[in-house]
């Protein structure tokens, strides 16, 4: 075995992990060690070889054991391109997920990403190995982010490159789409499929939900164009999804006399409900309606009569960032909006299955998932339970004192 790094021609490393090299009855085999190649300093890359080394043994041993157990309990033997099986796998898709259209086109986006990598899109499901997928890996890191645009009918009619590189999350999607689609390749007995571990980078992930304050949403609001102001206000007081509902807003749906706003169609049942206005999300809804002719029909975001796509919000989001001078780190998401609104839902007071509701989740551990707690309000309440103990302790001290005074007379 011997350990080595993946280079381009010019030097610069193709991968910035190492790499086990062994041979299996005659034929070399590559395995990523899944160790970063340490390039600090002489001795971060000592060390990360040092560490590389420790696995080599344990990646050899693991190869040989899958490949016993795939030798004995493959049952299929014919061969399948990946590009063949991407077509049959969405078709079982759209058959198991019929009632939820939603997943079947997270599905679709996922597969096509996997099928625009060429190398992958002609191998047999024999061959995807751990080179291939780290070469994907690679390959898609250096790809951009494409958005979907709606249009009146809110469907997704054109794509548009927002240039930003996809992030880590998309990549581990891509890949966990790729695990399924090999496993239900298994699952059918009919084909040979390599048995090859796919592991998800999540440690990488950025947890990049965050809270707005209430001095950034001033900051903004007063850098924003007014159709964009007016989108974010209806983010951070209802908390409904800002592409595929606030986007999606019909005057239909929205009930002055009521003071509801009806979400009528959604990726799950659950999505469908009533949201309640606050004053400033109704304000904002009564202006655009008279602004408009009071129309009993048609879109609330519009332009010339058409939907405003959610790549023109994300652009003037965008736009409206790089104004303020933000810097990446101190950057939100328009997808913040929702995390924002229903946290302070949550602090309002709200009880969590209202919460749930408003929020349109199946389950309250998803509303939980979405709610943060920021460290000002754990200081707060760490400040009135020092308050509350200190209360308890006095009046406990002073039912002490009247109860020895008592036996005292």
């Amino acid at each position: 075995m011997s350990l080595y790094q993946r280079k381009r021609p010019d030097g610069t490393l193709l991968s910035p992990y190492w790499y086990t090299e062994f041979e299996d009855e005659g034929k070399p085999v590559r395995k990523s060690t899944e160790v970063l190649i340490g390039t600090k300093s002489p001795k971060a890359l000592e060390r990360s070889k040092d560490k590389a080394r420790k696995q080599e043994a344990l990646i050899r041993q693991q190869y040989f054991k899958e490949k016993t157990e795939v030798a004995e309990n493959v049952n299929g033997s014919a061969e399948i391109a990946f590009s063949t099986w991407a077509e049959r796998f969405l078709e079982l898709a759209a058959q198991e997920y019929k009632q939820k259209p939603n997943t079947v086109a997270f599905f679709t986006d996922r597969v096509n990403a996997l099928l625009r990598f060429r190398q992958l899109k002609d191998t047999l499901l024999s061959k995807i190995d751990q080179v291939l997928i780290d070469d994907y890996r690679l390959w898609r890191a250096g790809t951009t982010k494409v958005i979907g645009i709606r249009r009146a009918n809110g469907k997704k009619t054109e794509t548009a490159d927002t240039f930003r590189p996809v992030s880590i999350t998309t990549i581990n999607r891509d890949l966990a789409t790729l695990r399924l689609m090999l496993n239900k390749a298994r699952e059918q007995g009919k084909y040979k499929v390599v048995a090859v571990q796919i592991r998800l980078n999540l440690k990488a992930e950025k947890k990049r939900e965050r809270l707005i304050s209430y001095e950034e949403e001033k900051a903004y609001f007063a850098a924003a164009p007014s159709l964009l102001q007016d989108f974010m206000i209806i983010g951070i007081e209802t908390g409904m999804r800002p592409d595929s509902e606030i986007c999606a807003m019909q005057w239909e749906d929205v009930h002055f006399q009521r003071g509801v706003i009806i979400v009528p169609d959604g990726k799950t049942e659950n999505a469908r409900r009533e949201i309640p206005m606050t004053k400033l999300a109704r304000g904002v809804l009564v202006r655009r309606h008279k602004g408009a002719g009071k129309p009993d029909r048609g879109p609330v975001f519009d332009r010339d009569g058409e939907t405003v796509p959610y790549s023109a919000i994300d652009t003037m989001h965008d736009r409206t960032l790089a104004k303020l001078g933000l810097e990446d780190e101190h950057r939100f998401r328009i997808y913040d909006l929702r995390h924002s609104a229903l946290t302070r839902m949550n602090l309002s007071g709200m009880d969590t299955f209202t919460l749930m509701k408003i929020a349109g989740h199946a389950s309250i551990k998803t509303t939980e998932r979405y709610v943060k707690v920021p460290g000002d309000h754990m200081r707060q309440a760490v400040t009135q339970l020092d308050q509350y103990n200190e209360h308890a302790r006095k009046a406990a001290e002073a039912r002490a004192k009247a109860k020895a005074a008592k036996q005292a007379s």
